[in-house]
Protein backbone atom coordinates (compact mmCIF):
# COMPACT_ATOMS: atom_id res chain seq x y z
CA UNK A 1 0.00 0.00 0.00
CA UNK A 2 2.83 2.42 0.73
CA UNK A 3 4.42 1.49 -2.47
CA UNK A 4 1.26 2.32 -4.27
CA UNK A 5 1.35 5.73 -2.71
CA UNK A 6 4.92 6.17 -3.40
CA UNK A 7 4.28 5.41 -7.67
CA UNK A 8 1.40 7.75 -7.24
CA UNK A 9 2.95 10.72 -6.36
CA UNK A 10 5.71 10.06 -8.63
CA UNK A 11 3.60 9.53 -11.44
CA UNK A 12 1.79 12.91 -10.71
CA UNK A 13 5.14 14.57 -10.52
CA UNK A 14 6.22 13.71 -13.16
CA UNK A 15 2.95 14.43 -15.53
CA UNK A 16 3.70 17.87 -14.22
CA UNK A 17 6.79 18.12 -14.94
CA UNK A 18 6.04 16.71 -18.56
CA UNK A 19 3.99 19.53 -19.55
CA UNK A 20 6.15 22.25 -18.30
CA UNK A 21 7.74 24.86 -21.04
CA UNK A 22 11.10 25.23 -21.35
CA UNK A 23 12.27 28.57 -21.12
CA UNK A 24 14.68 29.94 -23.81
CA UNK A 25 18.11 30.89 -22.97
CA UNK A 26 17.68 30.47 -19.30
CA UNK A 27 20.53 30.09 -17.46
CA UNK A 28 19.31 28.93 -14.46
CA UNK A 29 17.79 25.57 -13.96
CA UNK A 30 16.07 23.55 -10.35
CA UNK A 31 14.69 20.20 -10.88
CA UNK A 32 13.38 18.10 -7.94
CA UNK A 33 12.50 14.23 -7.76
CA UNK A 34 10.61 12.17 -5.62
CA UNK A 35 11.12 8.33 -5.86
CA UNK A 36 11.35 5.27 -4.56
CA UNK A 37 14.09 2.66 -3.41
CA UNK A 38 12.90 -0.66 -4.43
CA UNK A 39 14.34 -3.16 -1.00
CA UNK A 40 16.64 -6.17 -1.71
CA UNK A 41 17.77 -9.25 0.14
CA UNK A 42 21.26 -10.24 0.70
CA UNK A 43 22.66 -13.39 2.06
CA UNK A 44 25.64 -12.97 3.61
CA UNK A 45 27.73 -15.18 6.45
CA UNK A 46 26.09 -14.16 9.65
CA UNK A 47 22.44 -14.82 7.95
CA UNK A 48 20.05 -13.01 5.75
CA UNK A 49 19.40 -9.22 5.46
CA UNK A 50 16.34 -7.92 4.16
CA UNK A 51 16.69 -3.72 3.49
CA UNK A 52 12.96 -2.38 3.13
CA UNK A 53 11.75 0.11 0.16
CA UNK A 54 12.67 4.07 0.92
CA UNK A 55 11.83 7.06 -0.43
CA UNK A 56 14.22 9.08 -2.20
CA UNK A 57 15.32 13.17 -2.85
CA UNK A 58 16.92 14.85 -5.19
CA UNK A 59 17.35 17.79 -6.03
CA UNK A 60 18.97 19.89 -8.92
CA UNK A 61 20.97 23.36 -9.20
CA UNK A 62 22.54 23.83 -12.24
CA UNK A 63 24.04 27.19 -14.00
CA UNK A 64 24.51 27.57 -17.86
CA UNK A 65 28.03 29.61 -18.31
CA UNK A 66 28.20 28.22 -21.97
CA UNK A 67 26.12 28.15 -24.65
CA UNK A 68 25.31 28.18 -28.08
CA UNK A 69 22.64 27.20 -30.31
CA UNK A 70 23.77 23.23 -30.57
CA UNK A 71 25.89 22.83 -27.31
CA UNK A 72 25.40 24.08 -23.60
CA UNK A 73 27.93 23.69 -20.97
CA UNK A 74 26.68 23.67 -17.01
CA UNK A 75 27.84 23.20 -13.54
CA UNK A 76 25.69 21.60 -11.54
CA UNK A 77 24.84 20.28 -7.78
CA UNK A 78 23.04 17.31 -6.56
CA UNK A 79 21.69 16.85 -3.67
CA UNK A 80 20.44 13.06 -3.09
CA UNK A 81 19.18 11.69 0.22
CA UNK A 82 17.12 8.75 1.75
CA UNK A 83 16.11 9.47 5.21
CA UNK A 84 14.87 5.90 6.42
CA UNK A 85 14.98 2.41 4.68
CA UNK A 86 14.56 0.31 7.64
CA UNK A 87 16.71 -3.76 8.20
CA UNK A 88 15.63 -6.94 9.06
CA UNK A 89 17.97 -9.62 9.50
CA UNK A 90 17.95 -12.91 11.09
CA UNK A 91 21.17 -11.66 13.10
CA UNK A 92 19.55 -9.70 15.64
CA UNK A 93 22.77 -7.36 16.18
CA UNK A 94 21.93 -5.38 12.77
CA UNK A 95 21.29 -1.91 12.97
CA UNK A 96 17.60 -1.49 12.45
CA UNK A 97 17.85 1.13 9.73
CA UNK A 98 20.08 3.65 7.59
CA UNK A 99 19.66 7.25 6.17
CA UNK A 100 22.23 7.85 3.50
CA UNK A 101 23.40 11.43 1.89
CA UNK A 102 24.77 12.40 -1.30
CA UNK A 103 26.13 15.54 -2.55
CA UNK A 104 27.42 15.80 -6.15
CA UNK A 105 29.16 18.55 -7.76
CA UNK A 106 29.81 18.11 -11.87
CA UNK A 107 29.70 19.19 -15.13
CA UNK A 108 27.41 19.15 -17.96
CA UNK A 109 26.73 19.07 -21.38
CA UNK A 110 23.27 19.53 -23.03
CA UNK A 111 22.86 18.71 -26.83
CA UNK A 112 20.33 21.13 -28.39
CA UNK A 113 19.76 23.15 -25.29
CA UNK A 114 16.48 24.98 -26.14
CA UNK A 115 14.56 22.17 -27.98
CA UNK A 116 11.97 21.15 -25.99
CA UNK A 117 14.27 17.75 -24.98
CA UNK A 118 17.28 17.80 -24.84
CA UNK A 119 19.79 15.21 -24.32
CA UNK A 120 22.76 15.60 -21.92
CA UNK A 121 26.10 14.15 -20.97
CA UNK A 122 27.18 14.34 -16.84
CA UNK A 123 30.22 13.66 -14.51
CA UNK A 124 30.26 14.69 -11.25
CA UNK A 125 32.22 13.70 -7.87
CA UNK A 126 31.06 14.24 -4.61
CA UNK A 127 30.67 13.69 -0.92
CA UNK A 128 28.58 10.44 0.72
CA UNK A 129 27.32 9.92 4.86
CA UNK A 130 25.53 6.58 5.43
CA UNK A 131 24.38 6.95 8.97
CA UNK A 132 23.11 4.01 10.76
CA UNK A 133 19.94 3.75 14.06
CA UNK A 134 21.29 4.38 17.69
CA UNK A 135 19.50 0.86 17.96
CA UNK A 136 19.96 -2.85 16.83
CA UNK A 137 17.22 -4.77 15.59
CA UNK A 138 17.01 -6.41 19.10
CA UNK A 139 16.20 -3.29 20.76
CA UNK A 140 19.77 -2.25 22.06
CA UNK A 141 21.92 0.38 21.96
CA UNK A 142 23.97 0.11 18.31
CA UNK A 143 27.60 0.39 19.59
CA UNK A 144 28.97 0.75 15.94
CA UNK A 145 29.47 4.17 15.12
Amino acid sequence: MKYQSILRITGLITAIVAVVQVAPAQRHEIGLTLGALIGTAKDTPGGALDIGTGVAFQATYGYRFLGTGKVGLSGEVRLLASPLQEIESSTRTATRDYASLYVIPGVRVNFAPAARVSPFAAIGWGYALFEQSTNRIDGNPNAAP
